[in-house]
């Protein structure tokens, strides 16, 4: 139930065409970039909309909830949560179906032992949020369970080590750590995963690691 939650982390800064990655909105200067790339970030990543998405993020009810065994979530949890929330959305609308676009905008495939939408669908539906519409219906729900599980699997903390609790006799591929106590060995769990990253990989510093730092 943790992939799409991977994917999610991973999804942060691939936007449609004439998007910028920074941003999520329409920028002139992105039409000479190949589809799916966006503009350039500006060296601090401070923008009049990544300023609006984290504004609405600190004043919001999910950055003051106590969570239960966890009390609040650090300052850049949500903050970051919501510029990963609208860095998923570009990359579902991008006409070219960049990497992981088919999972983040998928509805329930039913099976609730496997799938997470499934698993919370009656839950969901009490929210309004329809699991079986794909797209921006799907990718609402995901994350509406993704803030959560993010605070009871590392309070919020994108640095989380690794959880000894699983115990030490295992492969380092296995070891569980970070936000949602992803192990390596998940990445075969669909070809979008490989995809997603090598594409970070080969450009870490579309993370907005500092966004997450706060408060950590």
């Amino acid at each position: 139930m943790k992939i799409i939650f991977m994917m999610i982390l991973l999804s942060v800064f691939s936007c449609a065409p004439h998007v910028s990655y920074v941003t999520g909105v329409s920028s002139e200067a992105s039409t000479a970039l190949p589809t799916g790339i966006g503009v350039t970030p500006t060296p601090t990543g401070k923008t009049e909309y990544t300023a609006k998405i984290t504004d609405l993020a600190k004043t919001s009810t999910c950055a003051s909830t106590n969570w239960s065994n966890r009390g609040r979530a650090p300052a850049g949890y949500v903050k970051g949560i919501a510029l990963s929330y609208a860095r998923s959305l570009c990359r579902i609308k991008n006409g070219s179906a960049p990497a992981g676009a088919k999972i983040l905008k998928a509805p329930s495939s039913g099976n609730p032992s496997k799938d997470i939408l499934a698993h919370y669908q009656d839950l969901l539906a009490v929210a309004g949020l329809h699991v079986n519409q794909a797209g921006d219906a799907a990718l609402h729900s995901a994350y509406t369970v993704g803030i959560g599980l993010g605070m009871r699997e590392s309070s919020g903390k994108y640095c989380e080590g690794w959880d000894t609790s699983a115990g030490s006799n295992r492969p380092s591929a296995a070891a569980e750590a970070g936000l949602f106590q992803v192990s390596y060995d998940s990445i075969g769990a669909s070809p979008e995963m490989q995809k997603m990253y090598d594409e970070y990989k080969a450009n870490p510093q579309r993370c907005l690691l500092s966004s997450r730092e706060w408060g950590t």
